[in-house]
C-alpha cells in the first residue's frame, strides 16, 4: 500500500471516555465477548472482560485512538516497564488506531498494526481515546465473500477479488485502521486499510506490503483471486461498505 497523505477519515463514531481505574475496579469476570454492547456503554462496562482471547461477535466492538505522540506497549496487563511504544502519527501520516479485545483494570489488550500478524500488546487506556464501533467485518476466501455484521445480522453481502495463490491474502483476525476516501492509484474510491501484512510481500508500491479493502474499476475480477493480497471491491459497493466499518473494525479473514 502506497504512503498516504493524512486526510480526516470521513467515518463519523461516538467518543466514549474511558476512566482510568484500579484493579479492584476492573470490570467483572466471565462472558466470552470482547464487545460492549452498542447502548449504555460506560467507563464502568468498558469492555467486558474476555476469556482467553476468543471473540464472539455481538453488537458494538472498540476501538481505540492514541491521544498523545506515541503509545506505550507492554507484553503484560501488570507489567511496569514498556517493551516499546509506537508513534502517533503513524509513518503514513494517520493516526495511530487500535481494536481492544480485553481490558483488565486500567489497562487495554489491543490488536496492534504491525508484522507479525496476530501481534497484541497491552497499553495505558490513558494513552487513548477510546469509541464504540458498531459492526464487524468477515471475509471468506473460499467463496470469495466479505459481509459487514453487526451481531448475527448480516447488513452488507457482496462478493470480492481475493488474492492470488502466488501472492494470497492472509488469514487471521485484523482491524480496519484507516478509512480514507478517493485514496488516489488504483485504489478506488474509497480504501480501508486492514492492519494485517502480506505473508509473501514485505513491500508493495512503496509501501509495507499492508493489505486493504479497496475499491476497483475493472468490475470483471470481482469473484475471482487476482490481487496482490488486498480485497477488491466495486466501488459503489465500498462506498456503502465504508459508513459501516469505521476506524476500529475487527476484520476476520477466514480460508
Amino acid at each position: 500500500m502506497a504512503a498516504l497523505a493524512l486526510v480526516a477519515c470521513g467515518v463519523a463514531f461516538g467518543v466514549v471516555a474511558m476512566d482510568q481505574r484500579d484493579d479492584a475496579e476492573a470490570a467483572p469476570a466471565g462472558g466470552t465477548a470482547v464487545a460492549a454492547a452498542a447502548t449504555d456503554v460506560g467507563a464502568t462496562n468498558l469492555p467486558p472482560k474476555a476469556i482467553g482471547q476468543v471473540r464472539v461477535p455481538e453488537p458494538g466492538y472498540i476501538g481505540a485512538q492514541a491521544a498523545g505522540g506515541e503509545v506505550d506497549l507492554f507484553a503484560e496487563a501488570t507489567d511496569t516497564t514498556p517493551m516499546w511504544s509506537l508513534p502517533n502519527p503513524t509513518h503514513e501520516g494517520m493516526p495511530l488506531s487500535f481494536t481492544v479485545i480485553d481490558r483488565v483494570g486500567a489497562r487495554l489488550q489491543v490488536r496492534l498494526p504491525i508484522r507479525p500478524n496476530g501481534s497484541t500488546a497491552w497499553i495505558d487506556a490513558s494513552q487513548v481515546v477510546t469509541y464504540v464501533v458498531p459492526n464487524d467485518i468477515v471475509i471468506d476466501l473460499s467463496d470469495r465473500m466479505l459481509r459487514a455484521k453487526h451481531g448475527d445480522e448480516v447488513l452488507l453481502s457482496a462478493p470480492v477479488a481475493v488474492g492470488s495463490p502466488s501472492t494470497p491474502t492472509p488469514e487471521g483476525e485484523f482491524y480496519v485502521d484507516i478509512s480514507l476516501a478517493n485514496p488516489g492509484g488504483s485504489y478506488g474510491s474509497w480504501m480501508l486499510s486492514v492492519a494485517g501484512f502480506s505473508n509473501v510481500l514485505t513491500n508493495f508500491g512503496g509501501g509495507i506490503g499492508q493489505i486493504a479493502i479497496h475499491g476497483w474499476s475493472d468490475e470483471s475480477v470481482i469473484g475471482q483471486a487476482v490481487s496482490n493480497g488486498c480485497i477488491r471491491m466495486p466501488n459503489g459497493v465500498i462506498e456503502r461498505l465504508a459508513p459501516l466499518a469505521p476506524v476500529g473494525t475487527p476484520v476476520t479473514i477466514r480460508a
